[in-house]
């Protein structure tokens, strides 16, 4: 899969843009689960199976849902994974992108935050904005010296957020 550049930060449907990081930990967790799904589930039933029925075995019943919801997770991964386009941060680093790094100044509590700018699909890290977040959203697209509002879920409140920086991710 080829990078490329100024993809819109929107899920259109067909696309879903991620940066090169996100791509690889989306493969690393579908690898371990599709070993999971052929090897584990199937040792694992096969031991239960050995100590008779299984229609009113809790352990059996309970591995059987257990592979239903590493179906499920396994089937959004590889929709995510066939839909996905590794983006990153115009070089300019004029407009905040999927991919950004971005430094930003809390006018409330007068402190200075980077954050890296991540999918919406990418796995949750320390210093990681997703782009599907309040303060992915009220980045993404915006400039170098502009002002943000981000109203944050659990505390019922606005940040005010201004933008010192953007650079490209290490990789870009």
């Amino acid at each position: 899969m080829t990078p490329q550049a100024n993809i819109a930060a929107a899920d259109d449907g067909r696309y879903v843009p991620v940066t090169a990081a996100a791509y690889r930990a989306l493969e690393r967790e579908r690898d371990k689960l599709r070993d999971e799904k052929l090897n584990q589930f199937p040792a694992r039933l096969r031991l239960v199976r050995e100590f008779g029925e299984t229609a009113n075995n809790d352990e059996y019943l309970a591995i059987r849902e257990e592979e239903t919801v590493v179906d499920a997770r396994l089937a959004r991964l590889e929709d995510v994974l066939r839909r996905a386009r590794v983006v990153h941060a115009a070089g300019s680093a004029a407009t905040v992108a999927v991919g950004s790094l971005v430094t930003v100044l809390d006018l409330h509590s007068n402190e200075t935050v980077d954050y890296a700018i991540g999918s919406a699909h990418a796995p949750a890290a320390p210093g990681v904005a997703s782009a599907a977040s309040p303060v992915g959203k009220a980045l993404l697209g915006r400039g170098r010296g502009e002002i943000v509002s981000v109203e944050l879920p659990r505390k019922g409140r606005i940040r005010r957020l201004e933008i010192l920086a953007i650079r490209p991710p290490p990789d870009a």
